[in-house]
């Protein structure tokens, strides 16, 4: 099976066995959390699930995270994020967030550094913080957060570390981008507005496994959001020529031809032809239509597209 729907797919199911837990959001050390605890590690490390290729470190300031999956309202949100040797996006601001958190390591290790508060949360933007411990999140590694955990993020490692996030609600919902964060461990002030809005990345696939996929008999969903339209017309001419392909592969011209309804989102993810930034956007309008998990293909794979 192609890497990318294998992984979507379990994907999709590690939330669904997630979800029907239901962990509280101040659940803490229950058979539920145990549980959902597992389910990610799995995930994590499941063998070739998260090559390289398909997750391009694209903005140092955000470092890599890339949407999986998530619930059109923002819940069950789960992100893979990757920080390179040097990595600036090292968080030293202690922050919480809207609900719990797990994360798994993939590979490498994230040290993470644990803080709860230590005031009675009387005064607005105003409070303390106490050390409560640390964890190294590497490989078979899920740390659980619960809403009021504060933690800050570092890495120290010479190779590429690769984390899976899982949030109650992601974080970029409304409630995610406040939640709380102080301005250093020792300060007795902390912000609730401090986030702004991130377009996650899409992971990226190649010409030859959408090919491989569609041989494979998966039905496939391609979107074009902007490619030019010599390379579209390319394309279209190769899948009315190409039976297997006319028969699995679906074009739609604009996102806005896309019915949900007529998506099987549980057995391949929406295909994004474009550019990343555009692709981006896009990607999160189909997340709110309950089609998150889109991955992207560049255009300029498909230069010789007629066969």
């Amino acid at each position: 099976m192609s890497t990318f729907i294998h992984r979507h797919q379990l994907a999709r199911q590690a939330v669904a066995a997630i979800r029907a837990l239901a962990p509280g959001p101040e659940e803490r050390e229950t058979e539920a959390v145990r549980q959902a605890q597992q389910h990610l590690a799995k995930l994590a490390t499941t063998e070739g699930l998260f090559p390289t290729p398909h997750f391009p470190l694209k903005r140092r300031q955000y470092s890599g995270f890339y949407r999986l999956d998530e619930q059109p309202d923002h819940g069950y949100a789960l992100y893979l994020a990757l920080h390179e040797p040097g990595d600036p996006f090292l968080n030293p601001r202690p922050h919480t967030h809207a609900s719990w958190a797990l994360i798994a390591g993939v590979r490498g290790s994230e040290t993470n550094a644990l803080y709860r508060r230590a005031d009675d949360d009387a005064t607005p933007l105003r409070g303390r913080l106490a050390s409560a411990g640390q964890v190294d999140v590497a490989p078979g590694t899920v740390l659980h957060m619960v809403r009021g955990d504060y933690h800050t993020v570092a890495y120290a490692g010479t190779t590429q570390d690769v984390t899976l996030h899982l949030y109650g609600i992601g974080l970029d919902s409304p409630q995610g981008l406040k939640a709380p964060s102080f301005r250093a461990t020792d300060s007795d002030t902390y912000d609730v507005d401090a986030r702004s809005k991130a377009y996650w990345g899409v992971p990226l696939i190649a010409q030859h496994e959408l090919e491989a996929a569609l041989a494979a008999g998966h039905r496939l969903d391609l979107v074009r959001i902007d490619a030019d339209a010599a390379t579209w017309t390319a394309l279209a001419a190769r899948v009315d020529a190409t039976p297997a392909w006319s028969a699995q592969l679906r074009l739609h011209e604009v996102p806005e031809q896309l019915d949900p309804a007529q998506v099987d989102a549980e057995a391949a993810p929406v295909v994004l032809l474009g550019t990343a930034p555009a692709v981006e956007y896009a990607a999160e309008a189909l997340a709110r239509r309950g089609l998150a998990g889109a991955v992207r293909l560049d255009p300029t794979e498909l230069a010789g597209a007629p066969a």
